[in-house]
């Protein structure tokens, strides 16, 4: 970004339907007794972008990074190219580019290979139950067909149809996916690294957990397969780390390492740039880095404390 410009970051907290839900009627639940609850994320994404554009300056901005966290890095490959094209009607000068940290997820049998696994379950009945047929990925959702559109809640399934310059975080042993897709058990199998940077993804020597880690180290390898699916946009940067995480913008994710030993926060330092100038660019091919198996977690070393603001910066909090 030039120094000349002022960045503003605007942070909003997702909900577990990534901004999807449009139900008029609320739904009343059982647990606390007679509470009411809305599904109207999608409302609340609209009535965001409202305001960022008439109140908080967004519709003079030159650049939009549209990013996001676990399930905000799902609404990031839901939303990206709505939110973009949004921008291209309301703020023509501005580019939209994208990230997402974490939910390259797959869709993907669980442990044992006959289990039914609980991302499986959540988002059949979410997709229904939220009214999310408007407000995911219209490309994945006429692709898909209504009975298997719901299956577009899957990252790695959204990205094949994500038009918007995208950086793809993830590892490739994502401590939610353990659970959350392959159902494994995570007494058995923590994933720690040890002093010397050697990802171990399960501690004990039982039968069980050789098996989960078996499986799990598969899962990851399908995770590299599903980054090199031809439908998956050349335009698609990727940075898939061997480090057991979930979510790593942050402090210590920024220093997670890949192939050929870049960090993360190096590799979106480079991208950034290059995927703002690119952005209309359809031969522009982006770079990624990817961790092969076997490749050690060690941190790049701390970068030194700056000695003051390199820039202004504004920031919102929308609740």
């Amino acid at each position: 970004m030039p120094k000349s410009h002022t960045p503003s970051y605007t942070f909003a907290g997702a909900d577990g339907g990534s901004f999807t839900g449009d139900v008029e009627a609320p739904v009343v639940v059982t647990s606390p007794p007679n509470k009411k609850i809305f599904y109207r994320g999608r409302r609340i994404l609209d009535a965001l972008f409202e305001e960022l554009l008439a109140l908080r300056g967004l519709d003079k901005a030159t650049e939009l990074l549209f990013a996001g966290c676990s399930a905000g890095a799902l609404t990031t490959y839901v939303h990206a190219d709505y939110v973009s094209a949004l921008m291209k009607r309301r703020v023509p000068a501005a580019t939209t580019v994208a990230l997402a940290d974490a939910m390259f997820s797959l869709h993907h049998n669980a442990f044992p290979a006959n289990a039914e696994n609980y991302y499986t379950h959540q988002f059949t009945w979410g997709y229904t139950a939220w009214n999310s047929s408007a407000s995911i990925n219209q490309r994945c959702r006429a692709a898909k067909g209504a009975a298997a559109a719901w299956e577009c809640f899957h990252g790695a399934v959204a990205t094949q149809f994500v038009e918007t310059p995208l950086f793809i975080a993830n590892s490739k042993y994502d401590t939610w996916q353990e659970r959350g897709v392959l159902g494994l058990n995570a007494t058995e199998c923590p994933a720690d690294v040890a002093a010397d940077g050697t990802v171990e993804l399960c501690w004990t020597n039982t039968s069980e957990a050789v098996a989960q880690g078996k499986f799990w180290l598969a899962y990851g390898d399908s995770m590299i397969e599903a980054l090199k699916d031809p439908r998956v946009s050349h335009r698609h940067a990727a940075f898939l780390t061997n480090c057991p995480t979930h979510c790593q913008t942050d402090p210590t994710g920024f220093r997670h390492p890949a192939f050929p030993g870049t960090e993360l926060g190096a590799a979106v330092k480079q991208w950034y740039p290059e995927a703002v100038k690119n952005a209309r660019n359809l031969t522009w091919k982006a770079p990624r880095w990817v961790a092969a198996d076997g490749d050690k977690c060690v941190l790049a070393p701390a970068p030194p404390a700056p000695p003051g603001p390199a820039c202004k910066v504004r920031a919102t909090a929308i609740n």
